[in-house]
């Protein structure tokens, strides 16, 4: 679930330092679809008696944001891991 809050969270952040996003002339006043892949991979050699292990996870988050007023965005977001 952290992977697809992060990805949710980076599009926060990136709408958040775009000047004027509401401004008819930037991309981003029309709303629009997003997609980002996202993984961890996680591989602990044998220590302090504990097994070796690996881990991966792989999935995708998307969205949808919209600019209502004022650089005030509504969406919605989820994903899959």
């Amino acid at each position: 679930a952290h992977l697809v809050t992060e990805s949710i969270t980076d599009r926060l952040i990136y709408l958040r330092r775009l000047v004027n996003p509401c401004q008819p002339s930037n991309i981003c006043s029309k709303g629009g679809a997003w997609v980002s892949g996202v993984a961890d991979f996680v591989r602990v050699d044998r220590t302090q008696g504990l097994r070796r292990f690996n881990q991966d996870s792989q999935g995708v988050a998307l969205g949808y944001d919209n600019c209502l007023w004022n650089n005030t965005f509504v969406g919605l977001g989820g994903g899959y891991t």
